[in-house]
């Protein structure tokens, strides 16, 4: 034995020595550890759930959104979606709700459905088109027009306003640049009023009704007014949808999840709001919600994955060694130092994270390898006959220093973790790491002394030595096993190529709501708000120093092929305000000019309407026919789009016309009037309608941020003066083809740009390089410790040569299973190095202690099977339950370690057997060897 494992092993058999003649002093410090350290893990560890305390707080990527969320004094929110097809239903559960919320007001900071429009209702027209405003102007004109050719005091009636249209007609008039463009809007309008004209002569009137007695019908106004009511409210699909938004206060900075309580409420709101509104879906969701969400069912998971890791393994030990007492022993060693990890895990970090807390899974499967090498060499030296002691110094020397190495290994892989930006797996990397050397500690050390007082017990009462026989049907299966290693060795060749082909195609899962429990509420509300706008409630965010910087970011941003919207500031002020006013000037003094008086009882002369809307069809059908005499001449002399204008625009006013016509011709005078008085009401209904709206208006001063509901303008503009601009995408940026495009155009604009999809993708980067980085370093490490342990370069290869085929087989099926890496799985790079590596540790050690390949005939193949079988049984144990990310973990894991496993047992002792040959050593695997020399 080299100079390093000769120490080592000197070491050990000292530390057997003491442990011999003190084991009860070593079961007390173990007792009174567990009882510190588990004391202080019960009633003080917990699980934090906050994802920004997973990366480093002087991280570029996170002092952006740091800065962001104190400017803005941004929580993250709490998204209520309220979903049917009756908006006013929606509005009604939205206030039912707001309610009951506002009377929380120590849970909320802010709570954000509704805008307070109060201010904003009388300067509306500040928001419409400068081409709308001059379409006003125009109008007014026109019933300025008309009321000026009538009788003195006369009311504007259906007669002049036909009348009206007919002197628009006028030839010369049309010719004239200016009245062509004051023709365009009122034609526009007429078509309108056409269209109903026509559609009411074709409905049949009792002729008892009178036009006092008919409702004014919904107009242009009324649909303006509904949407000032949709915008009123935070909508989604024109009202099918309404978003609350409730941004929690502080939580206690003690707790590890310091909004549950306030989600529980508020889903307790929620469940009252179903009760009463049955027929409206609402649902909760938003980054508190999801990742509380993921943190219960992630805990749930791995705590029912603990009981049943548990529960097997503790089945497996004792169908396997057929007793009770010492698979009882390993298994409280195993329940001790992962007891002593999460102490320490308390006194140093303080807390788990939704990454950290599948350690105890982890070590339930890994911790109890160890004591599985040291029972099975121990009950190997009792079987040849050995004393307790003896026994117990000969496990040490030998499977310890192989445990030492092994355990080291694994601790590395995990310890690897460390050296990144990401917490989150650094601390993972810690605790993990740390329980495996509690693991190595408490099976060197606490495990020995169990057996030592369990079995001089035991030999006192039996009054002789404890001997237990290996099966001879061992023997046969390393001579069987191991008998045709070429052919072996050829299989496996083809079938490492095949799978190292296959898995090129092995991608990489980068939505994290895939990891998610589909059947949560909170992903399928998350879901449909991705349906409806392409990113559900994620966006970027850009910070302005000013308004004049927020114009510019923002058309910039709207240039890029990425961005769907932007909502900042500015959207919510009129648009060339400036160049509005003159119009708005225009629009007022219009309004002071304009007496307009509608008399409803004069009745409809309904003769002369016959004859106007004739005169109007055939003006029309001539404007037509002379468009189109000129639509050559004038595309010579530059002037074919505005003859085209003409075609189009008597193109529509002739078919409505024709309508009237014809539908008047089928009625006699008594009931057309009885029909045109009606449409005569509801037509100069709605003109009265429209001119008290636009009297009622503000025209100077125009909208000031003082006029915005506070709701709007705290949430955009910081005390400081900062701007927010919030930046929706186009493309479902949970994707990351969407996420790396959209990130990319919004850095374009602003390097500095953050929010949730600029987090994401830098979180999931940071965590795949970091695991990816982890791996080598880890590779490296164990490559140094197994060098340090051999001191021979052809070992180190033997020894590492079934974890490289452990790999590419585990690539090779999840390619043909199409299973991916994915943010919670990338961690089986590190692991399955620092775990697979051990099997191989264990069967050249044995190997170079035998000077045979006799594997299955001693403790060691046994020992690794159970290995390999408890740690199977941990990850897989990770696919009970519904947390996507953590079965898929299992899943991974379990297929490297079996893979591991496999070629460690199978495909090593073949390379060993062929290097012994090439040596001219003979097998010692014969059946025919005493019990004592096989063991």
């Amino acid at each position: 034995m080299f100079k390093v494992n000769r120490a080592a092993a000197s070491g050990l058999e000292k530390l057997a020595r003491v442990i011999e003649a003190h084991p009860w002093k070593v079961i007390g410090m173990a007792m009174a550890a567990i009882a510190v350290l588990g004391w202080l893990a019960a009633t003080q560890l917990g699980v934090q759930n906050n994802v920004n305390d997973l990366v480093k707080s002087d991280a570029v990527i996170h002092s952006n959104y740091l800065r962001y969320k104190k400017e803005f004094n941004i929580r993250e929110e709490i998204v209520l979606v309220i979903k049917s097809g009756d908006f006013e239903a929606n509005k009604e559960v939205a206030n039912f709700l707001g309610a009951r919320f506002k009377q929380r007001p120590e849970d909320f900071q802010r709570i954000y459905y509704r805008h307070d429009f109060s201010k904003m209702r009388n300067r509306m027209l500040h928001y419409a088109p400068k081409e709308e405003l001059e379409g006003i102007v125009s109008k007014l004109g026109a019933y300025k027009d008309i009321f000026d050719k009538g009788d003195a005091g006369a009311g504007m009636d259906f007669n002049s306003m036909l009348a009206e249209a007919v002197a628009r007609f006028d030839e010369q008039e049309l010719r004239s640049r200016r009245g062509w463009q004051e023709f365009k809007p009122f034609i526009d309008e007429f078509i309108i009023n056409l269209n109903d004209l026509a559609r009411e002569l074709g409905q049949e009137v009792e002729p008892d009704t009178t036009a006092q007695e008919i409702a004014v019908s919904e107009d242009r106004l009324a649909e303006m007014e509904r949407q000032l009511a949709e915008n009123e409210y935070l909508t989604v699909y024109g009202g099918k949808i309404v978003v609350m938004l409730l941004s929690p206060t502080e939580g206690d900075d003690e707790s590890f999840a310091p909004f549950k309580q306030i989600i529980t409420a508020v889903r307790a709101d929620v469940d009252a709001a179903r009760e009463k509104f049955p027929d409206v879906s609402i649902g909760v969701t938003g980054e508190p919600v999801l990742l509380d969400d993921e943190l219960t069912q992630s805990t749930q998971d791995s705590i029912q994955a603990a009981i049943i890791t548990f529960i097997l393994i503790s089945i497996l030990f004792f169908l396997a060694y057929r007793e009770l007492v010492r698979p009882s022993l390993a298994i409280i060693a195993l329940v001790f130092s992962i007891g002593w990890t999460m102490g320490l895990t308390t006194i140093t970090i303080g807390h788990l994270n939704i990454i950290s807390q599948a350690c105890v899974i982890m070590l339930l499967g890994l911790g109890i390898d160890f004591g599985i090498q040291i029972l099975g060499r121990y009950e190997e030296e009792m079987a040849k006959g050995n004393s307790i002691d003896d026994a117990l110094v000969e496990t040490l020397r030998h499977t310890g220093v192989a445990i030492l190495t092994g355990g080291s290994t694994t601790a590395v892989a995990f310890f690897t973790m460390c050296f990144n930006e990401f917490i989150g797996l650094a601390e993972l990397g810690i605790i993990s790491g740390s329980g495996i050397l509690m693991s190595v500690i408490a099976n060197l050390v606490f495990l020995p002394a169990m057996l030592v007082v369990r079995d001089k017990r035991r030999q006192r009462q039996l009054d002789r030595p404890l001997n237990h026989t290996v099966p001879v049907f061992r023997q046969v299966i390393d001579q069987k096993l191991f008998s045709q290693p070429m052919l072996v060795l050829a299989v496996v060749v083809l079938a490492t190529v095949y799978a190292g082909w296959s898995a090129r195609n092995v991608g990489f899962d980068f939505n994290l709501l895939n990891l998610q429990n589909p059947k949560m509420e909170s992903v399928q509300y998350e879901l449909d708000l991705v349906e409806s706008s392409s990113s559900g409630t994620i966006f970027g965010v850009i910070i302005a120093d000013n308004r004049n910087e927020a114009r510019e970011l923002r058309q910039q941003l709207l240039q890029k092929p990425t961005v769907d919207s932007v909502r900042t500031l500015e959207d919510l002020l009129p648009e060339n305000a400036e160049a509005k006013r003159e119009v708005l000037r225009q629009i007022k003094a219009k309004l002071d000019d304009l007496d307009f008086k509608i008399d409803f009882g004069k009745g409809i002369d309904v003769a002369e309407a016959r004859k106007q809307l004739k005169a109007l069809l055939a003006a029309s059908t001539e404007g037509l026919d002379m468009a189109e005499k000129h639509r050559v001449k004038a595309k010579l002399v530059g002037k074919g789009g505005e003859v085209q204008e003409a075609i189009d625009l008597f193109g529509k006013l002739i078919p409505p016309l024709q309508r009237a016509v014809d539908q008047l011709e089928g009625l006699d005078d008594e009931d057309a009037g009885r029909r045109l008085n009606r449409y005569q009401a509801e037509t100069f209904g709605k003109m009265q309608q429209e001119l008290n709206w636009l009297r009622n208006q503000q025209f100077e001063g125009g909208v000031t941020l003082n006029d915005l509901p506070p709701e709007l303008r705290t949430r955009y503009l910081s005390e400081n003066g900062k701007v927010l601009l919030e930046v929706n995408p186009k493309e479902n940026v949970w994707e990351e083809d969407a996420n790396r495009a959209f990130v990319a155009d919004l850095r374009s604009v602003d390097p500095k740009a953050t929010g949730t999809p600029v987090q994401n993708l830098a979180y999931i980067m940071l965590l795949r390089d970091s695991y990816v980085e982890a791996a080598g370093l880890a590779a490296l490490a164990i490559l140094i410790l197994i060098f340090i342990h051999f001191r021979s370069i052809v070992k180190v290869i033997l020894t590492m040569i079934p974890l490289a085929l452990g790999v590419i087989w585990t690539g090779g099926v999840m390619a043909w299973f199409h299973i991916d890496f994915n943010p919670a799985n990338i961690i089986t790079l590190p692991l399955v190095i620092g775990i697979g590596v051990a099997f191989g540790v264990y069967v050249v050690d044995r190997h170079r202690e035998d000077g045979a390949v006799k594997l299955f005939s001693s403790s060691t193949g046994k020992a690794i099977l159970l290995s390999a079988m408890t740690t199977i049984i941990g990850f897989s144990s990770m696919m009970t339950g519904d947390y996507v990310g953590l079965r898929s973990l299992g899943l991974v894991m379990t297929i490297g370690i079996f893979f591991c496993f496999l070629s460690s047992s199978l495909v090593l002792p073949q390379l060993l057997v062929l290097l012994d040959r090439r040596r001219g050593k003979k097998p010692r695997h014969s059946l025919a060897q005493p019990p004592e020399e096989a063991g």
